[in-house]
């Protein structure tokens, strides 16, 4: 899911997800519609407050209100659990992802940008 959705390569991917499924504070739950694996959402809990990271639902299944019943899903589980908090992490140029967000009631707080430097550039 992580290939399909954020472009990751798979070795990468599946050593990040083995490292996580250890985590005793994190876990990442399989999205199904119609008994078919759809999507992944990941959801780390500190103190008050619960993460959402790596949401994904694969493309072909994008549109049919799946990442949005996750997402309430979550949110209602994490609140019965005594949870004051939910946060989550997008790219800032997934419109289509904060337009979920937003019409489900999330607001922006705050951004972060990212920076790299190719070192295959770097003359020496």
């Amino acid at each position: 899911m992580d290939t399909v959705c954020f472009d990751i390569p798979k070795e990468e991917a599946e050593a990040f997800n083995n490292n996580i499924f250890d985590c005793e504070n994190e876990k990442t739950f399989i999205i199904e519609y119609k008994s078919v694996k759809s999507g992944k959402i990941r959801i780390q809990k500190e103190e008050d407050a619960a993460w959402i990271y790596g949401f994904a639902v694969d493309p072909l299944f994008q549109g049919k209100g799946i990442g949005r019943s996750a997402l309430t899903n979550v949110v209602n589980l994490q609140h019965s659990k005594g949870v004051n908090w939910v946060h989550l992490e997008v790219a800032a140029e997934n419109a289509h992802a904060l337009t979920l967000y937003k019409s489900c009631g999330f607001e922006s707080y705050g951004t972060q940008e990212y920076y790299e430097f190719d070192l295959n550039t770097l003359k020496i």
